[in-house]
Protein backbone atom coordinates (compact mmCIF):
# COMPACT_ATOMS: atom_id res chain seq x y z
CA UNK A 1 0.00 0.00 0.00
CA UNK A 2 1.55 2.91 -1.08
CA UNK A 3 0.52 7.23 0.34
CA UNK A 4 -2.22 8.23 -2.08
CA UNK A 5 -3.70 4.79 -2.42
CA UNK A 6 -7.82 4.18 -1.51
CA UNK A 7 -7.70 1.29 0.85
CA UNK A 8 -10.76 -0.82 2.25
CA UNK A 9 -9.52 -1.77 6.54
CA UNK A 10 -11.79 -3.12 9.09
CA UNK A 11 -11.28 0.12 11.94
CA UNK A 12 -12.70 -1.49 14.58
CA UNK A 13 -15.37 -3.66 13.91
CA UNK A 14 -16.43 -1.30 11.00
CA UNK A 15 -15.25 -0.57 7.36
CA UNK A 16 -13.73 2.22 6.30
CA UNK A 17 -12.79 3.51 2.28
CA UNK A 18 -10.04 6.29 2.94
CA UNK A 19 -6.84 7.57 1.43
CA UNK A 20 -3.16 6.47 2.78
CA UNK A 21 -1.88 9.84 3.72
CA UNK A 22 1.30 9.09 5.43
CA UNK A 23 3.31 5.95 6.71
CA UNK A 24 4.42 6.09 10.78
CA UNK A 25 6.24 3.38 12.34
CA UNK A 26 5.17 0.46 10.23
CA UNK A 27 1.35 1.52 10.55
CA UNK A 28 -0.92 3.48 8.25
CA UNK A 29 -2.21 6.18 8.59
CA UNK A 30 -5.84 7.07 6.88
CA UNK A 31 -8.26 9.92 6.10
CA UNK A 32 -11.52 10.28 4.67
CA UNK A 33 -11.27 12.48 1.76
CA UNK A 34 -13.99 15.08 2.96
CA UNK A 35 -13.29 14.53 6.76
CA UNK A 36 -10.86 17.16 8.44
CA UNK A 37 -9.45 14.66 10.83
CA UNK A 38 -7.24 11.49 10.72
CA UNK A 39 -8.20 7.99 11.62
CA UNK A 40 -6.79 6.01 13.94
CA UNK A 41 -3.80 4.21 12.71
CA UNK A 42 -3.57 1.12 10.58
CA UNK A 43 -1.91 -2.36 10.48
CA UNK A 44 -0.81 -4.42 7.93
CA UNK A 45 -3.66 -6.97 9.74
CA UNK A 46 -6.66 -4.35 9.14
CA UNK A 47 -5.64 -3.87 5.74
CA UNK A 48 -8.73 -5.72 3.11
CA UNK A 49 -7.86 -4.53 0.08
CA UNK A 50 -7.15 -1.44 -2.33
CA UNK A 51 -9.51 0.38 -4.73
CA UNK A 52 -8.47 0.20 -8.05
CA UNK A 53 -11.47 1.93 -9.96
CA UNK A 54 -14.50 3.58 -9.14
CA UNK A 55 -17.88 4.09 -10.87
CA UNK A 56 -20.43 6.87 -10.91
CA UNK A 57 -23.39 7.57 -12.65
CA UNK A 58 -22.81 4.43 -15.05
CA UNK A 59 -19.28 5.85 -15.31
CA UNK A 60 -16.02 3.85 -14.49
CA UNK A 61 -12.86 5.68 -13.62
CA UNK A 62 -9.76 3.54 -12.57
CA UNK A 63 -7.61 4.98 -9.84
CA UNK A 64 -4.67 3.01 -10.22
CA UNK A 65 -3.47 4.87 -13.83
CA UNK A 66 -0.81 7.41 -13.73
CA UNK A 67 -2.73 10.81 -13.61
CA UNK A 68 -5.12 9.08 -11.22
CA UNK A 69 -2.19 7.70 -8.68
CA UNK A 70 -0.41 11.04 -8.91
CA UNK A 71 -3.93 13.17 -7.67
CA UNK A 72 -4.06 10.83 -4.74
CA UNK A 73 -0.31 11.78 -3.97
CA UNK A 74 -0.82 15.23 -4.13
CA UNK A 75 -4.13 15.06 -2.61
CA UNK A 76 -2.44 12.90 0.83
CA UNK A 77 0.30 16.20 0.51
CA UNK A 78 -2.37 18.92 1.07
CA UNK A 79 -3.52 16.90 4.63
CA UNK A 80 -0.45 19.15 6.86
CA UNK A 81 -2.03 21.88 4.94
CA UNK A 82 -5.67 21.55 6.05
CA UNK A 83 -5.08 23.20 9.50
CA UNK A 84 -4.00 26.33 8.83
CA UNK A 85 -5.85 26.50 5.85
CA UNK A 86 -8.83 25.73 7.98
CA UNK A 87 -8.03 29.03 9.95
CA UNK A 88 -7.11 31.43 7.88
CA UNK A 89 -11.13 32.47 7.24
CA UNK A 90 -11.33 33.14 11.13
CA UNK A 91 -7.68 35.43 11.03
CA UNK A 92 -8.81 37.38 8.32
CA UNK A 93 -12.31 37.75 9.82
CA UNK A 94 -10.28 38.95 12.98
CA UNK A 95 -8.08 40.69 11.23
CA UNK A 96 -10.97 42.78 9.46
CA UNK A 97 -12.53 43.27 12.80
CA UNK A 98 -9.52 44.91 14.05
CA UNK A 99 -8.86 47.31 11.06
CA UNK A 100 -12.76 48.60 11.64
CA UNK A 101 -11.90 49.36 14.82
CA UNK A 102 -9.12 51.85 13.97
Amino acid sequence: MRVGDIMLADHGGGLVLHRVVARRNGRLITKGDSLDHLDAPVTREQILGRAVARERQGKVRRLDVLAARFLGLAFSFTVGLLPGLMSLPASLKSGARKALEL
